[in-house]
């Protein structure tokens, strides 16, 4: 049976890391781990890394909020991928910089 994994972290950052130390961190984690990254993005105050390997698709969103980085991390089949896709991209857009509170002032 196929199994998904999804898994949301939000930890201070301790380190005070800056977005692209964070990136290039979790890059080289990835490729470490037989990953092989097929799409990469880093944008102010975000990054998104994608890609597959071992059968597996790979998918991270990182948000850097104050003193706060917030990851979004999902892993499913590469069997599922039409189904999973879709519902990925959905949770991607729903994972942002800004805080509520932030939103309405």
């Amino acid at each position: 049976m196929a199994v998904s994994k999804c898994l949301y972290t939000a930890l201070n950052n301790a380190l005070e890391q800056k977005l692209p130390e964070i990136y290039s961190d979790e890059s080289n984690s990835a490729e470490k781990k037989g990953i092989k990254i097929s799409y990469k993005l880093l944008k102010p105050g975000y990054f998104v890394l994608s890609g597959s390997g071992g059968g597996k698709v790979f998918y991270e969103k990182t948000v850097l909020v104050k003193d706060t980085v917030k990851t979004l991390r999902v892993q499913y089949p590469e069997s599922g991928k039409n189904a999973m896709d879709p519902v990925v991209e959905k949770m991607s857009v729903c994972f942002h910089t800004a805080l509520q509170s932030e939103t309405t002032k």
